[in-house]
């Protein structure tokens, strides 16, 4: 992670920060005039020299892949799709392994923390095939060891926007001790914070200010119900 990329997402943790974002309702409606919801828009102008940006932040509960030392004799049994696909709108998959659920953030997370940081509010971008942000997956312990997180958990900054599932469902089948592992529940000994990834909204174009922040959701059809009537565009968010 480059280092300017890192610095704007622990700045983004600074309760002192000024958000380059504002939430509002959006500006995309259907064929039949169904509209997005809320939408996330610029604050400021970004111009073309400050491209690519990190705008905010993604938060939720994130579910890790399967640990390094149970690769290759073990199956991921994480279900990252809920039977009622309504369930999923809020569900990111990451290129750094796992994937963040922004909906379960009301069953384990200090929502109280998370809702008084304004930068934590990725999971609002709405969707269109023409857009401007792009989803930067990352894990979190890489900023922590580079030193620069070691003031976070103060009265100086955010919580992190992201915990480690604890919820005591499957996580992966280990067929070498023909064993089932289980994410750990609250009331256990939780996995190590530094396991949890994290997603940056990196803006990738200039964008004036008032103009909305859109993510390629790339979903196939059928589409769940709370896409259909605004949402449009070929192929998986």
């Amino acid at each position: 992670m480059k280092q300017v990329t890192a610095h704007q997402i622990l700045h983004l943790l600074k309760k002192s920060h000024v958000p380059k974002v504002v939430i509002a309702d959006s500006a995309i409606t259907g064929k039949n005039k169904v509209g997005a919801g809320k939408g996330v828009f610029a604050k400021h102008d970004v111009s073309s020299n400050e491209v690519p940006m990190v705008m905010c932040l993604y938060p939720g509960i994130y579910s890790p892949c399967i640990p390094i030392h149970a690769v290759g004799c073990a199956e991921y049994l994480a279900n990252q799709y809920s039977s009622d696909i309504e369930e999923n709108a809020y569900i990111v998959n990451l290129t750094c392994g796992g994937y963040i659920d922004g909906r379960a953030l009301d069953s384990q997370y200090d929502k109280e923390a998370l809702d008084s940081n304004p930068s934590a509010c990725g999971h609002l971008i709405n969707h269109a095939v023409e857009s401007n942000v792009d989803i930067l997956s990352f894990p979190w312990d890489v900023l922590i060891e580079s030193g620069a997180f070691m003031a976070i958990g103060d009265d100086c900054h955010f919580s992190l926007p992201n915990e480690v599932r604890a919820d005591a469902s499957p996580w992966y089948y280990d067929t070498l001790l023909d064993e089932l592992v289980r994410f750990p529940n609250q009331k256990q000994t939780p996995l190590p914070q530094t396991m949890a990834c994290g997603a940056a909204m990196i803006l990738r174009t200039p964008i004036s200010q008032g103009e909305e922040l859109l993510l390629d959701y790339g979903l196939k059809e059928p589409y769940p119900t709370w896409a259909k009537g605004w949402y449009q565009g070929p192929s998986t968010k």
